[in-house]
């Protein structure tokens, strides 16, 4: 994730909004990356 975070930046992007899943294991994920927030059925990840 850092890798591909840096790559974005890099090529302009501030923003990655991602679809999410809502199994458990998932979603622990989701919830441990840095400066990301769950909205509606979506992940935004400030980069």
């Amino acid at each position: 994730m850092s890798e591909l975070r840096i790559k974005l930046k890099e090529n302009g992007m501030n923003t990655l909004i991602g679809l999410i899943a809502s199994n458990d294991e998932a979603q622990s994920f989701y919830k441990k990356l840095q400066n990301a927030q769950i909205k509606d059925e979506g992940i935004w990840i400030e980069l």
